[in-house]
């Protein structure tokens, strides 16, 4: 997908570019929901809307609820910034959620965050990912931090990647392994199921000829019936299978295999 263009704003020749804040809600070491809420409405959304930028920045953050629906995927997809703080002594599920989808589908900047305390522990999963930590009981540094970032991506003087999309984009036979592992389990699990459903059909068939027909050996496999079948073509033309009967049940391998094939737009 290309790069969505900034939107024009009617008031001013400044583009207009959205900002999309990732955060918990309830607590953290040191501050509860309505100093948190504060928090985000005076020191991240007005500094930010409120700031002498190239563009206009629109703040918005995520609800509180762990329903991660189309609007929020929406939202953290077409951010141009997501701020995300990682405030916590450990990592808070919500806001690894929604940074998971951020870097899983979007290449434009994040901007990584956390309250500073001597408890925190260590989150390994962004290990690696710088994460500017700041005083909760003093936000100055903070917002300088945030303006500077954005005046930077702003001037291309920092350019920014998802380390996942990175990973995945440039590590080919670690895609082509997994796509390979992938496409093997979906095979090998639709095997099982249709070999199941022929085990089915053909104990029908079996069992409908042993009663209606003088045809024998037909042997204990689905391998066996269809060979005595083979066999006796002949015998079966004048046959009535009017009372044969079979239902075909649902088979959630094929549903899987067919709704893989269909999201990865390939035939």
């Amino acid at each position: 997908m290309g790069k969505r263009k900034p939107k024009l704003t009617k008031t001013s020749e400044k583009p207009e570019r959205t900002m999309f804040v990732i955060m918990p809600f309830t607590s953290t070491q040191t501050r509860n929901s309505a100093q948190l809420t504060a928090f985000f409405d005076n020191q991240i959304k007005k500094p930010v809307e409120k700031g002498k930028f190239k563009s206009i920045y629109r703040v918005r953050r995520s609800d509180e609820t762990f329903d991660i629906n189309a609007q929020i995927i929406k939202d953290l997809f077409n951010a141009d910034i997501v701020l995300c703080d990682l405030s916590g002594t450990e990592a808070n599920p919500n806001v690894m959620y929604e940074l998971g989808i951020r870097l899983a589908f979007s290449n434009k900047p994040v901007i990584l965050i956390r309250e500073a305390h001597a408890n925190n522990k260590r989150i390994f999963d962004i290990g690696d990912f710088y994460v500017q930590d700041y005083d909760p009981f003093n936000y100055a540094a903070l917002t300088e931090h945030i303006r500077m970032k954005l005046t930077r991506f702003e001037n291309s003087v920092e350019q920014y990647s998802s380390p996942v999309l990175k990973i995945i984009g440039e590590d080919r036979p670690l895609l082509q392994k997994l796509s390979a592992e992938r496409a093997g389990h979906l095979l090998e699990t639709l095997r099982v199921s249709l070999y199941g459903t022929l085990r089915l059909f053909c104990g029908k068939v079996d069992a409908f000829l042993r009663t209606n027909s003088k045809i024998k050996n037909f042997g204990d496999t689905p391998e066996g019936t269809l060979r005595a079948v083979e066999k006796n073509l002949s015998k079966l033309k004048s046959l009535s299978w009017k009372g044969f009967s079979f239902h075909l049940g649902s088979q959630p391998a094929l549903d899987q295999y067919l709704a893989t094939r269909y999201l990865n737009r390939s035939t």
